[in-house]
């Protein structure tokens, strides 16, 4: 599986990637068409392909914008049905699998707030020394205030950022 998602970077070469998560999702954490749109703007100033992972393909915002970006699912099943064919288990468990692992390569990279998924993509990227900034669509506040990093998080009612990696979370050794 991991051989499989590594052709498919192979094969897109450099690029930005970009994990947009919606459907029920969106009573937590709502990432709105002005938030998209603009970190794909900053992504087409780079001049690299943008690849796109989303549970809503077909969402209005992910169907008007499409032109700017690859969506990853239409890549796999458009691009590599028949290595994905081969594969010993093909349920969408494995294909959300092999779209995490691509993204985890990504030169630059941008997630929704909450999001396991996101956090998966960016915990990789930080064990694996890629650059990470733990972009999020919302663009939260960080202030440092505390011991912590995560004391300077400025959710309501007292909550911390627990979906995402802190500096402290990473042990150097």
């Amino acid at each position: 599986y991991v051989d499989f998602a590594n052709m498919i970077v192979k094969s897109i070469g450099e690029f930005q990637g970009m994990h947009l998560r919606l459907s029920d999702h969106v009573k937590m954490f709502n990432t709105t068409s002005e938030s998209f749109e603009s970190y794909l703007s900053e992504f087409e100033d780079r001049n690299l392909p943008i690849v796109v992972s989303t549970c809503e393909p077909m969402h209005e915002m992910v169907q008007r914008n499409k032109h700017r970006f690859y969506l990853l699912d239409e890549m796999i099943v458009n691009l590599f049905a028949k290595e994905f064919g081969e594969l010993k288990f093909r349920d969408e468990v494995v294909f959300g699998l092999i779209c995490n692992l691509v993204l985890q390569k990504a030169k630059y990279f941008v997630g929704t707030s909450g999001s396991t998924y996101t956090g998966y993509i960016q915990r990789m990227r930080n064990i694996n020394g890629l650059e990470e900034n733990f972009d999020f669509f919302d663009r939260p506040t960080l202030i440092n205030t505390g011991s912590y990093s995560w004391n300077g998080s400025t959710l309501t009612n007292g909550q911390k950022m627990w979906w995402r990696e802190w500096p402290e979370s990473k042990l150097n050794i």
